[in-house]
């Protein structure tokens, strides 16, 4: 959730300081302006997706991979009692 909130934030102050140096007709005008703007949104929901997904990821290969280090690292996770 926090590198959404970063993304999101970081594209806002991006946007101002864009619209503050360019202008309403500079932020038109430059197709990069865009492209970085929505970036920096995508980025942080990227982040936060495959902190998402790799959060249990050491439990579900414990079931897959009796390995001892495996175990520590699944100890120490948070979903340990969901899986």
């Amino acid at each position: 959730m926090l590198p959404i909130l970063f993304g999101l934030i970081a594209a806002m102050v991006f946007g101002l300081v864009g619209y503050f140096t360019y202008g309403l007709d500079g932020i038109i005008n430059h197709t990069w302006f865009n492209q970085v703007f929505w970036l920096l949104i995508v980025v942080g929901a990227a982040i936060s997706l495959l902190d998402e997904v790799n959060r249990c990821l050491p439990c579900r290969l414990r079931k897959r991979f009796n390995l001892q280090w495996l175990d520590q690292l699944c100890a120490q996770m948070p979903c340990n009692s969901q899986l």
